[in-house]
């Protein structure tokens, strides 16, 4: 994932920032961060989180409070 803003500082932490989410509203939290730390106007990094057991026929990965945003979003058919 790559974060930019030229208007202020990405000082959110990117474990409490970014989740996934299933259609039937199960919240998946990282469990890593491969990447420096919070702060600057770029942060780029891995986000790792634990193998979903049942695939979903979709996933969404949001990002809050990142940047000014309330909340980005990113969907994905998975099936």
């Amino acid at each position: 994932i790559v974060l930019e803003t030229h208007s202020g500082s990405l000082d959110q932490d990117p474990m409490s920032a970014i989740s996934l989410a299933d259609i039937s509203e199960n919240i998946y939290r990282p469990i890593a961060w491969e990447g420096p730390g919070s702060g600057g106007h770029h942060i780029e990094g891995v986000i790792v989180f634990n193998p979903v057991e049942q695939l979903p026929n979709s996933i969404e990965l949001k990002i809050k409070n990142v940047g000014g945003v309330e909340e980005r979003s990113f969907r994905w058919k998975l099936k």
